[in-house]
């Protein structure tokens, strides 16, 4: 054997084999400039398409560079993955423009942005949080930051002045129809799964749901809500299931969509447990990993582990290691990041994540890895919960027990995507309200291109 030594409420049992599986379409990566960026909506991996070699993975665009930092790209072509839900995004290459749909827009006291990430209106004078989440934020005039925290782009010096409190929008909803003023070219999309309904015209003849109306000349986003029709008649009963509306959701929850989010924000927890952290940090005995590779055989990397007192009481250990091999038109990188909290309370400072006092208990170990040749591309990764619990600001509560896998292969022949989840439970209530829960789930997805 090789050693390396490195630096750093569902019960259910379904079994998926789909071959060009009809994926919704969701949000899609965008290019601004030669960075990429993506969603909170899953794990993406950023691939050549000439050679296949992982350039990006993650879940946060902004740290998921292989080199470190945001995802960089040139001219050159590129493959954007979303592991979570399989979808593909081919022919992505480095851009001169701006998206000017991906700006922050005041209009009198309303700041507004696009349906393109999770995004926090702090007061820039004492960085406390104003509003959250949603598309648009009613101020008082002052200065605000705008941070899109699924991205980590930031945008201070938002100025909004004493003025017209007026609702900016022309967009009007009457009975099921959608209607805007023809001062522009308009496209009307369902704020679920992002289809379009509309396009052009002057108005939009819809069902019930809520919609986001895009005016494509001046960038001007509404989202907006219908009710629907006359719904007197009982013989069409407004919320009968539809199994086929929901079939994306479904399975989305059942891949463990929702905990890979939850495992995305836990790196930047940790980051203010050991900025925040009483004493030195003790440097435990070192730990190891085991990856067996086709070229170098079964290769094993030591890892670091370093306990942290938690600034209100209790304890994390964090654990690391990198493994990277490389040979002629070949390359194996595998990272490892594990988390113990054990009864760890710590207060975070609005930045990343959501301002507050957060309680974390459980165990945390995540490992991603990508192999790339001459002809082939391959990405995979493991995120397994044990007993995790995480108490956040107002009442916010997680608590996590199973694991999620996937593994992808991109080769000059044929692609196929794997997906594996099990889980005892998830979930997600904050007081007294469920907000998602699952139990005793099995999950297994291939997909063929």
């Amino acid at each position: 054997m090789r050693k390396v030594k490195s630096g750093a409420g569902l019960a259910c049992s379904v079994t998926l084999a789909l071959v060009a599986f009809p994926v919704v379409s969701q949000a899609a990566p965008s290019v601004t400039g030669s960075i990429v960026t993506w969603p909170d909506d899953g794990w993406y991996q950023v691939q050549r398409d000439d050679t296949f070699e992982t350039v990006c993975e993650g879940s946060v665009a902004a740290n998921s560079s292989t080199s470190g930092g945001p995802c960089l790209i040139d001219s050159s072509g590129y493959i954007v993955i979303n592991h979570t839900s399989g979808e593909r995004f081919n022919s992505i290459t480095a851009s001169d423009e701006s998206a000017s749909s991906l700006s922050v827009v005041v209009e009198g006291r309303t700041i507004s942005w696009p349906d393109d990430g999770w995004y926090q209106v702090q007061d820039s004078a004492n960085y406390s949080s104003v509003c959250e989440g949603g598309l648009e934020c009613t101020v008082s005039p002052g200065n605000y930051v705008v941070i899109n925290h699924t991205t980590g782009e930031r945008f201070s010096n938002i100025t909004v002045s004493a003025g017209d409190t007026s609702s900016p929008s022309s967009v009007m909803v009457v009975a099921d129809t959608i209607s805007w003023p023809d001062d522009g070219w308009y496209q009307v999309q369902d704020a679920t799964s992002f289809a379009t309904l509309c396009e052009g015209g002057v108005e939009c003849q819809v069902s019930a749901g809520r919609y986001i109306v895009i005016n494509h000349t001046s960038g001007e986003r509404t989202l907006v809500e219908v009710a629907g029709g006359d719904t007197d008649d009982p013989a069409t009963p407004s919320s009968e299931f539809n199994i086929s509306d929901s079939a994306f959701e479904l399975i989305r929850d059942l891949a463990g969509y929702k905990s890979d989010q939850l495992a995305g924000v836990i790196p930047d927890l940790a980051q203010f447990v050991v900025t925040t952290a009483i004493g030195s940090a003790q440097v435990l005995g070192n730990g190891e990993f085991v990856t067996a590779d086709s070229r170098f055989g079964e290769v094993a990397t030591e890892t670091e582990r370093t306990l942290y007192q938690c600034s209100g009481g209790g304890t994390m250990i964090h654990e690391a290691g990198r493994m990277r091999l490389i040979d002629i038109s070949y390359s194996h990188t595998r990272n490892v990041n594990n988390y113990e909290f054990d009864q760890c309370l710590f207060v975070v400072t609005p930045e990343r994540v959501v301002g507050g006092s957060y309680s974390a208990n459980g165990v945390l170990n995540t490992s991603t890895r990508s192999r790339s040749g001459s002809r082939f591309g391959e990405g995979a990764g493991i995120i397994e919960w044990n007993a995790f619990e995480l108490v956040g600001p107002d009442a916010l509560l997680y608590e996590v027990d199973g694991r999620s896998a996937w593994d992808t292969l991109s080769s000059s022949s044929a692609s196929n995507d794997y997906r594996q989840s099990d889980f005892d439970y998830y979930r997600k209530t904050q007081g007294t309200e469920v907000i998602n829960e699952m139990t005793n789930s099995d999950f297994v997805m291939t997909i063929n291109y």
